[in-house]
């Protein structure tokens, strides 16, 4: 066994002498790029060994000489490229690969492809006429921030949501599009994206108009970051999703897209989201404080009366302790005790985690749930709904995140009884599935 793996060794080095050695020819067209490879006689039989990004060679000859001509020939839109801007260029980037081994195996060897244009001159030359978007048309949303005699500067959208005031406040109806630093949400479910930058100082969010606040005015409230342009991170980032490729990419360098993994999940460091939204009074809608026993809560409303707590693994009792390793899971169960009252849907139709036990405009607060039932964590981590037991019950598996560390953390919710057949976009419990949507 040694001597075979020093062997495939020895082979694979001997193959990534010789290509090293072959003659490469390419020319960047104005939409497409032609490679010619020469390769020498004794691997004229590894051919299809060969690939442009994701693609083989479209055509295959053998000369004279025995030698062998492979030929790229495809659209810049192809092959995987990934494209970029820089400057005053726009950059298409991609790599030729020999592989003699398995795909799942390193390639033997790598040789770089670039074809560098000038920059388009951007489109969107000044301020839109209206302010009237119809639905499912896109607003092109463009921010910028003046240097000066600053260091140059990279512009982000940390975070962005859809309001219906002008202002965050108490009663605001919010609806998130670009949160966990710098993941457009939107671009999941709609086709919201980045457009290329003309500027690092500058970013254009094209935003695809939703359901939100039917009837009512929309605010698009965002909190912008300038940053230093050569340090990007998984906290200074600007990432939207591509479906055709099935996975978050970096908007100002695809080839390090690998930053925007952490969308699906949580991005860390995390800060308080109480620092990033305090200064505009952000609280739930019609928040009603009350003090939280360590595991179970029970509170009447007339002929009703509520419950939540926190919950043993299996939901089947209350949890016998309040600590939670980070990353682990939360099992929170709700219900409501309907007594002679008619059958009832129960939802959580707002949750906060905050570090006292009642809530204070001076709060520190992270929104779990918002927007009418929508479990914002599920985007960005295995936080869920579980399955009903019975219309009365509602079961929430949270997983726990970065949050006012060293501080207790209590979790505050808005509970909702309701007609289980009287749901609407107002009365629901949504999550997000990954895959699905």
């Amino acid at each position: 066994m040694g001597t075979q793996l020093y062997l495939g060794v020895i082979v694979v080095m001997l193959f990534a002498t010789t290509v090293a050695n072959a003659e490469i020819k390419v020319q960047c067209e104005k939409d497409s790029i032609s490679i010619t490879l020469t390769i020498p006689s004794r691997l004229r039989q590894y051919a299809a060994r060969y690939f442009l990004g994701n693609c083989m060679p479209s055509r295959f000859n053998v000369l004279p000489s025995g030698e062998g001509k492979a030929e790229f020939n495809y659209k810049l839109a192809d092959c995987n490229f990934k494209r970029l801007m820089k400057g005053k260029h726009l950059i298409y980037k991609n790599e030729l690969t020999f592989r003699p081994r398995p795909r799942s195996s390193p390639a033997a060897y790598v040789y770089p492809i670039e074809c560098v244009y000038p920059r388009p001159k951007e489109k969107m030359t000044e301020v839109a006429e209206t302010n009237v978007i119809p639905l499912g048309s896109f607003m092109p949303i463009w921010a910028t921030v003046e240097q000066k005699s600053h260091q140059p500067l990279l512009l982000l959208m940390e975070e962005c949501v859809a309001a219906t005031t002008p202002e965050l406040q108490a009663n605001s109806n919010v609806y998130p599009i670009i949160r966990n630093k710098g993941c457009l949400l939107d671009s999941v479910k709609g086709n919201s994206r980045f457009l290329p930058r003309y500027h690092s100082s500058a970013i254009i969010l094209y935003l695809q108009s939703f359901k939100f606040g039917l009837g009512e005015e929309v605010y698009i409230h965002c909190k912008l970051l300038a940053w230093d342009p050569e340090v990007l991170s998984e906290s200074k980032k600007a990432c939207h999703y591509v479906k055709e490729n099935e996975r978050w990419e970096l908007l100002d360098d695809p080839m390090q897209s690998s930053m925007c993994d952490c969308c699906s999940r949580t991005c860390n460091p995390r800060s308080k989201r109480g620092d990033q939204w305090e200064s505009n009074g952000f609280r739930p809608k019609d928040w009603y404080a009350t003090i939280y026993d360590p595991v179970f809560k029970t509170y009447s409303l007339g002929d009703l009366q509520f419950n939540i707590g926190l919950m043993n693994e299996d939901f089947s009792g209350p949890a016998e302790s309040t600590r939670f390793p980070l990353g682990s899971i939360i099992p929170i169960m709700a219900s409501v005790v309907q007594n002679t009252h008619q059958p009832l849907l129960l939802l959580l139709e707002e949750c906060v985690a905050a570090t006292t036990p009642e809530l204070y405009p001076e709060s520190t607060m992270y929104p779990i749930i918002s927007n009418k039932g929508c479990l914002l964590e599920s985007v960005s981590s295995r936080s869920k709904f579980e399955p009903r037991q019975k219309s009365s019950e509602i079961r929430l598996s949270l997983q726990t995140f970065t949050f006012a560390m060293g501080e207790e953390v209590f979790i505050h919710c808005k509970l909702l009884a309701w007609d289980p057949n009287g749901l609407d976009s107002t009365k629901k419990a949504c999550h997000f599935v990954e895959g699905h949507g």
